[in-house]
């Protein structure tokens, strides 16, 4: 794991990480579906499957500087670490705040493997593989990683405490949980997430609907 010294070096990292799991966790599970052989359990201890992850170290020899936007800044000292999905999508946000994080302040970023593994329904769709429906969730989740909600949480965002020793959150949400989202937004507009605008409102009142047909 080296230091990374622009934000494109640290996205083509994330990239080539997520990618590289991505393509790993699609071939074992081709393999599985077409000849019912599931992945070894050495490549799962591998790392073969996970989720890249950022990392950044900020030590500076005083308080940090006064800068006063809300975001792309450094409140303390410490660790960051968050997990990354789909880079490719995100690029230009991370390309904004990792731009602001390293022209302002003096820290070392790497990208490394985390050992937060995919879920195999965020990578596979349904429609690359003729007999998937055949084979049950639980027999896939016997051998490939799976959504566990247990493991999907909103806890940085509801502000919950971490000790001082920890390593802090670089985001409010880590990748299984960013994950999760988009694919609900897919589920239930039945649209890509790459098709969607900036800004969605999700509601259920008809009301609030025949009003935004109106006002469009």
């Amino acid at each position: 794991m080296s230091k990374l010294n622009t934000p494109d070096q640290v996205i083509d990292a994330l990239e080539k990480l997520y990618s590289d799991a991505v393509s790993a966790l699609s071939s074992a599970l081709d393999i599985f579906l077409h000849s019912g052989t599931p992945p070894s359990a050495d490549l799962r201890a591998s790392g073969a499957f996970c989720y890249p992850q950022i990392r950044l170290v900020y030590n500076p020899e005083g308080p940090p500087p006064p800068i006063s936007r809300a975001f792309g800044k450094m409140s303390e000292a410490g660790t960051y670490v968050s997990t990354i999905t789909r880079p490719d999508f995100f690029r230009g946000y991370l390309m904004e705040q990792l731009s602001l994080l390293m022209r302002d302040y003096d820290i070392d970023v790497f990208v490394e493997q985390s050992d937060s593994e995919i879920p195999y329904a965020y990578v596979w769709d349904q429609g690359q593989a003729s007999g998937l429906e055949e084979i049950s969730p639980a027999e896939l989740a016997r051998h490939f990683p799976s959504p566990n909600l247990a493991d999907i949480g909103d806890e940085v965002a509801d502000g919950e405490l971490y000790e001082p020793y920890e390593t802090h959150p670089l985001a409010l949400f880590d990748a299984q949980r960013v994950d999760f989202s988009l694919k609900r937004l897919q589920h239930y507009c039945g649209t890509p997430v790459e098709h969607f605008q900036h800004y969605v409102l999700f509601t259920n009142y008809h009301r609030y609907v025949d009003a935004f047909c109106d006002w469009a």
